[in-house]
C-alpha cells in the first residue's frame, strides 16, 4: 500500500511541479524558536491520527512555534494555541507549515 502511496505521490509531483512552493516544508525540519503557520495535513498519516491532530488544534493557518527538539531528533516540543505539546517524529512530517501567513 505504501509502494502505491509512494508512486502516486511521485506521478503528481511529475504532472504537477507548480504545486509545490518553495517555502513550505515539514514541521519535522523547522527551526527551534521561529514562528511557523500550519498549511494542512498530509494525507499519508493514519486517520485517527489525523482526527486527533486536527481537535488538538493543528488546522490550516494555525500558528505554531517548536520549542525545543530531543537530543536525538525523535521528539518534539512545540507550542500551539495556548499549551505545549510533544509530538514524535514520524507524526511531525506529515504536517506541512510555512513561514508566513501569506
Amino acid at each position: 500500500m505504501k509502494l502505491l502511496q509512494r508512486k502516486c505521490c511521485k506521478k503528481f509531483i511529475k504532472e504537477n511541479p507548480n504545486n509545490i512552493t518553495t517555502n513550505t516544508l515539514n514541521l519535522s525540519n523547522c527551526v527551534c524558536g521561529k514562528i511557523y503557520f500550519i498549511k494542512k495535513i498530509d494525507n499519508f498519516l493514519n486517520i485517527k491520527q489525523r482526527r486527533r491532530l486536527l481537535e488538538l488544534g493543528f488546522i490550516k493557518g494555525e500558528k505554531i512555534v517548536v520549542i525545543r527538539k530531543s537530543l536525538l531528533g525523535q521528539t518534539f516540543l512545540v507550542k500551539i494555541k495556548n499549551y505545549t505539546l510533544s509530538l514524535r517524529q514520524e507524526i511531525a512530517f506529515h504536517i506541512l507549515i510555512k513561514e508566513n501567513s501569506l
